[in-house]
């Protein structure tokens, strides 16, 4: 992944890493944490970042970015720049 190749298989590597990381955020049953958008995901992971350093790291290391590329991808797909 780190020498830049085979990009297609990389992303989607990314992108699986990153569904797995928000699946108990997402599937969760509590009804406070209600996310039905974007906008309100964000702000559970600002949350989520405030309490821990860990989590802090994955939110700012791999899920954000992953999500900024998959906004690129869709914008390209889609004709939108």
């Amino acid at each position: 992944m780190l020498t830049g190749k085979k990009y297609p298989q990389n992303f989607r590597a990314l992108v699986l890493l990153t569904e797995e990381l928000l699946r108990p955020i997402i599937l969760s049953t509590d009804p406070a944490l209600d996310i039905s958008s974007m906008d309100e995901l964000q702000t559970h992971l600002d949350l989520v970042s405030a309490q821990s350093r860990t989590a802090k790291f994955w939110i700012d290391v791999v899920i954000r970015p992953t999500f900024l590329c998959m906004k690129f991808v869709r914008a390209e797909r889609e004709g939108e720049f």
